[in-house]
């Protein structure tokens, strides 16, 4: 068997430094002014927001401001760009993904609001006040089902069949006349299970702005 690969042990690099407290974590670092966010998000999959009430929150002790999508506007806030895409692809839509949502979620957990206040207790009550009436509309929860014909569009008019992009990689004739002249076929659909890490510390960033220098230092997880 070889040193490398499935099976074989990996000893951690990382334990000592944060079993000793000698770790850091974004929670551990304060600086002067600082201020705390917390997001109120999707519990829809798929829904239209009809309207968001965040008056009640806007009251709460501590808090500094509340952000709804309507404001991105006129702060000429733009989506997060699509990164990926593969060589030699045909063309397929990329969509931004908004900072925070307008007019309609597409997952459970998309942002919706952005609650700023002096603490985290006083963001994260002031984020349970806000009351969004939602529309709810269809949602796929396969791949198998948002391909199909008829399917929810997650970006109606823009991806057919919900399909962001074709691509395909090799020698496609040779292929083909491979598993014509085959013998036999076998056909296998093979399920990856959602995987997820847990992390002592969750998704953080602390932005740290000098005006003086005009420098924006960014400190996450």
């Amino acid at each position: 068997m070889s040193n490398f690969g499935i099976g074989q042990p990996i000893r951690r690099k990382e334990d000592p430094r944060l079993l000793t407290g000698k770790g850091q974590y974004v929670a551990d670092l304060n600086f002067p002014n600082q201020v705390y966010s917390t997001f109120l998000r999707s519990s829809h999959a798929h829904a239209r927001i009809v309207k968001i009430n965040a008056e009640m929150a806007k009251s709460v002790p501590g808090v500094i401001a509340i952000y709804l999508g309507a404001d991105l506007e006129e702060y000429q806030l733009d989506g997060l760009p699509v990164s990926f895409m593969p060589e030699n692809a045909p063309p397929g839509y990329q969509p931004k993904f908004e900072l925070l949502a307008r007019d309609t979620v597409r997952y459970v957990g998309e942002s919706v609001a952005m609650v700023i206040a002096k603490s985290l207790e006083e963001a994260a009550n002031a984020t349970d006040l806000i009351e969004v009436e939602y529309e709810a509309l269809p949602a796929s929860i396969s791949l198998e089902e948002a391909a199909k014909d008829g399917a929810p569009e997650v970006w109606p008019g823009k991806a057919p069949f919900n399909v962001g992009f074709l691509w395909q990689g090799g020698e496609m004739e040779a292929v083909v006349t491979a598993l014509r002249e085959a013998k036999h076929l076998v056909q296998i659909d093979v399920i990856n299970n959602r995987v997820s890490i847990a992390a002592m510390e969750c998704r953080a960033a602390i932005g740290v702005h000098d005006k003086i220098s005009g420098r924006s230092t960014l400190y996450t997880a």
